[in-house]
């Protein structure tokens, strides 16, 4: 008996850890707006209406039941196609000339503000001078307004963009937050982030951190499946709009309504900046926390000092990133004996 209540309690915490508010909630609103709006007009189009009203009258207490299931395959999609919609976003799945006019937008920003940090520091560094040299409390404080102003910069440069590694950038500002979130561990330690998170990912499940993570990712996730949705919605709007029959102007109400969709996304999408903001401070934290369990785990030797780890970082993410054997060779710690293979620590040969 309480081995089925076991089974029962895991099915159930399975079910509970799969349904995500961040895609079920968005889904319940896509399907709760699908009936109030855009089934009226379903029902007027001319290739629609039929269709539809072959389904009528539907069992009493169905309408519920079909809201019902809709959000939750709706709600399952949005979950499955997490990492692709993230993807898009981040400006990956971009082709063509709208990716290049971003991307290219992105660099400059990028230059603009790296000489403007330059340029705040250096007249920070000039009436400092000068105030030093006069005794003059005014420049001071004119020099500490320009230090201000390149620890701000500099502050954007680190959340937002990946430091001093311009080919990591991508044509959104999301994608370079994430990208900055993922070029931290490389600043610190020459540790390839995107090559080592599958191996880290069961140490942070162990620990508890997962439920961090997941946490600050569930705010991002909720409002780019908003900004998902509010497109579908729109362009469902849009087109039957479009074609509804007897209405003037048909074809312009119809590409307001997708306009006005499409930027309602547009918004939902600069709201999940933020979140990505927070999501990869907690990615950030992951690596710097639990690198040595995962140098551990991996079976790696131990470094004697700084730079000695960061060279051993540098080597293992070549040998997982590039499968480069050499590099492999040097870096993991095999027992010459029984004795050492039940925790002797090792070192390099």
């Amino acid at each position: 008996m309480g081995a089925f209540v076991k089974k029962v309690s895991d099915l159930l915490s399975l079910l509970i850890q799969q349904f995500r508010l961040a895609a079920f909630v968005p889904a319940a609103i896509l399907v709760i707006a699908n009936v109030v709006f855009v089934l009226p007009l379903a029902q007027q189009a001319p290739f629609l209406s039929k269709w539809i009203n072959s389904f009528d009258p539907l069992p009493e207490g169905s309408d519920l039941t079909v809201m019902v299931m809709g959000t939750i395959v709706v709600g399952y999609t949005l979950a499955a196609l997490n990492i692709p919609i993230i993807r898009f976003f981040e400006g990956y799945s971009l082709l063509g000339w709208p990716g290049s006019i971003l991307y290219r937008s992105q660099v400059r920003v990028f230059r603009y503000l790296k000489q403007k940090a330059r340029e705040y520091e250096k007249k920070a560094e000039e009436l400092g001078r000068l105030a030093s040299e006069r005794n003059n409390s005014d420049l001071l404080v004119h020099a500490r307004y320009y230090q201000l102003l390149a620890k701000i910069v500099q502050q954007r440069l680190l959340w937002e963009y990946p430091g001093e590694e311009e080919w990591r950038l991508l044509p959104t500002r999301l994608g370079n937050v994430i990208a900055a979130a993922e070029a931290f561990p490389n600043k610190l330690y020459r540790l390839d982030a995107v090559a080592l998170w599958p191996y880290l990912v069961p140490i942070l499940v162990q620990r508890g951190f997962t439920a961090l993570m997941e946490k600050e990712k569930s705010v991002m996730d909720f409002l780019l499946n908003m900004s998902v949705i509010s497109i579908v919605l729109g362009g469902e709007l849009g087109i039957l709009t479009f074609f509804r029959p007897g209405y003037s102007l048909a074809w312009l109400r119809g590409l307001y309504l997708f306009a006005l969709f499409g930027l309602v996304g547009f918004v939902f999408y600069l709201f999940s900046i933020p979140g990505a903001m927070g999501w990869g401070l907690s990615f950030r934290a992951a690596f710097v926390l639990y690198k040595d369990e995962l140098r551990r785990v991996l079976g790696l030797v131990s470094p004697k000092d700084y730079y000695d780890e960061l060279w051993l970082w540098q080597q293992v993410s070549k040998f997982y990133r590039d499968k480069d054997s050499w590099a492999g060779r040097l870096v993991f710690r095999y027992p010459r004996d029984h004795e050492n293979a039940l925790g002797e620590e090792g070192g390099r040969e």
